[in-house]
């Protein structure tokens, strides 16, 4: 697609340290009381929205850098 749009040089690379930063705070958020309505009932919410499909590029893509 961003080939499609003219993009000639894509690349894209996992970031590790990234990916188990969010995750820790997605679990951190999990753990905690949070009333309706609030930053960290919103942050609950998309936790339990990615946690079940985040990238982990060592079993994905079997490496760290792929072109696209």
């Amino acid at each position: 697609m961003l080939r499609a749009a003219g993009f000639t040089d894509v690349h894209c690379a996992g970031a590790p340290a990234w990916d188990a930063a969010y995750q820790g705070i997605y679990r951190a958020a999990l753990t905690m009381h949070a009333e309706d309505g609030t930053a960290l009932a919103g942050l609950q919410g998309e936790a339990r929205r990615r946690l079940p499909t985040t990238y982990f590029p060592s079993t994905r893509y079997g490496a760290l850098e792929l072109a696209c």
